[in-house]
């Protein structure tokens, strides 16, 4: 997935909603001169959620800050975003004391050396600062003997990125396009805290009982467990691909990417692709390509009341074989994509414990995943237009997750008016180990949107209209059931200048 935020548009947007809905975003473009141009992007979101039988809510609150800045061949870029996630589930259960915060600064650096018509080399540097606290309930004061309040825990840790690449490309007079790059990255843990509102200053531990009760959740520096976690990781990357036009109707895709993770992995990734145009509306494209996934500090080195790590873990490895059909007409095309993926000593958080308390992270057998993706939109007279998309797994999802699913959108503008109506059906769950069992259901949605001038625009948003209950599966509840999101309406105006 490739996300591209506004870096050209000037305009400021409100909405105010049910479940405590409110938010506002901007996004500012200045061309300053010729080679100069700034732009800034930015978002504040919030809801208070709505009430579940579990006592709790699911609040919300997001905030996101972006700003460019292209001089000639220089481009720097920069962006900031904190999200609170409290309340609701975290960890072993619900409470309305849960808390979750997390922060990501990124700022990254990148210069067009070259730029011609045949040869492009560019260098960029990034560099990526992640830090999150959170704690969970992990056991109610019910359920402890020798303690008056719920106990919790969490992470208190911080992380860094580090990238830099080399990266040029040149086309032969024969029509050939090469790509090859260089890349370096170091990533590190730097903080690895604990939080939690009970522990024994005198010994180090975690000690649930009264005397050892801290008032609130506290941050504890320097926690012995967990100082295994800070550790480092040092890639080195070569990547190349050729291009190879053998004629109007038929493409060739070579490359190849060898990764060496210091002191852990290496690996060679290939990618194959050829691209068949029989005829002026199909397309025909057939894909190999493997990739690989070295283990996290978390996954290798965690060892807390909920999780343990297991330092003997493997790299994921995944191969990819793709088969894509593509129809094209003026008002109508379809996509269709036959996947076939050979999954390899994939990691899973699997239970320590009889009642989902403590879990720890296993290298699963390896696992097949065929399936199909369909796709297709239809523009019809009259400003209507239809959009579809379905998936089938051939084979049981690794995970428990439904199977099947589809979404169907269908559009109408009449004058200064807009209407959208989308839908989203998923198949059954059945999770025979925890006596799961979530049968298929369709979720409806609408957008009403209303031009009031060239300028500006008041829309109306609805999400599950029928307010459709619904759990979706997760491990960590004895009934592996955690209810969707219901109803939900917001009202936004937008204006341009």
């Amino acid at each position: 997935m490739n996300i591209v935020t506004k870096s050209h548009a000037n305009e400021i947007s409100l909405a105010v909603g049910n479940v405590g809905q409110a938010s506002a975003a901007f996004s500012l473009s200045q061309q300053v001169n010729e080679q100069t141009h700034l732009f800034a992007n930015g978002a504040y979101n919030r809801k208070s959620g709505e009430r579940y039988p579990q006592g709790v809510k699911d609040p919300l609150q997001s905030i996101y800050l972006e700003a460019g800045l292209d001089i000639d061949k220089l481009a720097v870029r920069g962006r900031y975003n904190q999200v609170e996630l409290n309340d609701f589930l975290n960890l072993g259960g619900y409470s309305e004391a849960n808390q979750h915060q997390s922060e990501n600064a990124f700022i990254s650096l990148s210069y067009d050396w070259l730029d011609t018509d045949t040869s492009t080399f560019s260098s960029k540097v990034a560099y990526t600062h992640h830090q999150i606290q959170s704690a969970g309930l992990i056991a109610t004061a019910d359920s402890l003997p020798l303690a008056s309040y719920d106990s919790f825990i969490g992470p208190a840790w911080r992380t860094s990125d580090l990238t830099i690449n080399l990266d040029a490309s040149h086309e032969f007079d024969n029509g050939w396009l090469f790509n090859s790059g260089l890349e370096y990255n170091h990533a590190e843990q730097q903080k690895a805290d604990l939080r939690s509102n009970y522990f024994d200053v005198s010994s180090g531990e975690i000690i649930v009982e009264d005397p050892f009760y801290q008032g609130s959740i506290v941050t504890i520096s320097n926690y012995a467990p967990f100082q295994s976690l800070q550790a480092t990781f040092e890639t080195r990357s070569i990547y190349g691909q050729i291009k190879v036009p053998y004629s109007e109707q038929f493409t060739l895709f070579l490359g190849a990417r060898y990764d060496d993770v210091k002191d852990l992995d290496s690996n060679l990734s290939p990618r194959i692709a050829a691209i068949y145009r029989p005829a002026e509306a199909h397309t025909l494209k057939l894909q190999y390509g493997e990739s690989f996934r070295t283990p996290v500090t978390n996954e290798l080195y965690s060892n807390d009341d909920v999780t343990i790590g297991n330092p003997n873990l493997k790299s994921e490895y995944v191969k990819t074989t793709e088969l894509v059909w593509r129809y094209e007409r003026q008002d109508w095309h379809v996509n269709s994509v036959f996947f076939y993926n050979q999954l390899h000593d994939f990691i899973n958080i699997v239970p320590l414990s009889a009642d989902n308390t403590q879990f720890t992270f296993a290298t699963q057998l390896d696992d097949t995943n065929r399936g199909v993706e369909l796709d297709s939109m239809l523009r019809l007279p009259n400003d209507f237009s239809l959009e579809a998309t379905y998936t089938q797994y051939f084979d049981t999802p690794m995970k428990p997750t439904f199977k099947r699913f589809a979404s169907v959108i269908a559009n109408y503008e009449y004058q200064q008016w807009l209407l959208s109506v989308n839908g989203v059906w998923r198949d059954e769950v059945n999770v025979q180990t925890s006596n799961f069992k979530q049968p298929a259901y369709l979720l409806l949605g609408a957008v009403v949107s209303w031009q009031l001038s060239a300028r500006s625009q008041l829309s109306f948003k609805a999400h599950n209209i029928l307010d459709k209950q619904y759990d979706v599966f997760d491990p960590r509840m004895a009934d592996g059931a955690v209810a969707g999101v219901g109803s939900e309406y917001s009202v936004h105006y937008q204006i341009k200048f």
